[in-house]
Order: structure tokens, then sequence, then C-alpha cells
């Protein structure tokens, strides 16, 4: 195989990494959609936002809301609701564990901010402050 050939199928590969890359960026947005637009029912708001480009993106986002805003019996309800919604049940289950968090330090801390990486693989980290 020559270096022009090589060269083609380096371009072929890239364009289907592409490609494969921008359908991925796409249904993460239509699901993270779907979450931010449960979660903004409890007044939760969507902060940062940055997408990252490589061999596999990346995006990340903040969403930030009250700890007073996070209501087990509401929470568990919308959770019933889109129990076939993997990812907005994950992010109710982190507010939870929030409130839980919360409750344990006694009101000392009076907001949540979910940083959330959609990518491989998606991820949560919750920071209570």
């Amino acid at each position: 195989m020559g270096f022009k050939d090589l060269m083609s199928n380096v371009s072929t590969l890239s364009s289907a990494v592409g490609e494969l890359a921008g359908d991925k960026l796409s249904e993460w947005m239509a699901d993270y959609k779907k979450a931010t637009d449960t979660l903004e029912t409890l007044g939760f708001e969507i902060g940062n936002f940055t997408v990252g480009m490589g061999l596999l993106p990346e995006i990340h986002t903040t969403l930030t809301g009250k700890i007073a805003n996070i209501q087990k019996d509401r929470i568990e309800q919308l959770m019933a609701k889109h129990d076939d919604h993997v990812s907005t049940v994950t992010l109710l289950k982190a507010l939870l564990l929030a409130k839980r968090v919360a409750d344990h330090i006694e009101g000392r801390l009076e907001s949540v901010t979910l940083h959330i990486t959609l990518g491989v693989p998606p991820h949560v980290n919750v920071e209570i402050h």
C-alpha cells in the first residue's frame, strides 16, 4: 500500500469517526434536553456548557438549584414518571443524595450543582454548597 492509499484510508476513517461523533453528540443533546426539562420544573438551571471534540467527544455541563427545592416525594414521583429515561432518573437520584447529605449537615448548605459529563463513560458529580 502506497502513501497515497494510506492517506486516503485515514481520511475515510476520519470522516466516519466525525460522522459517528456528530451523531453521538446529537443523541446526547436530545437526552440531556429531556432530563433538563424535568429538572427545570424543580427550579434547576443550566450553568456552564462545554463541548469537547476529540476521537471521543464529550459534553460537560452543570445544573444548579436550591436544596430547598429538593422534595423527596416530588423527586420519587418524577422518577416513577420517567423510569424509562436513565439520564433523568440518574440526575434525580443525585438530587436525593444531595438532599440527604445537606440534611445531615443540618441546613448549612443551601444549593447544589450537578457536574455532568456526557461521554464515554457518562458521569455525574454532586457539589453541595
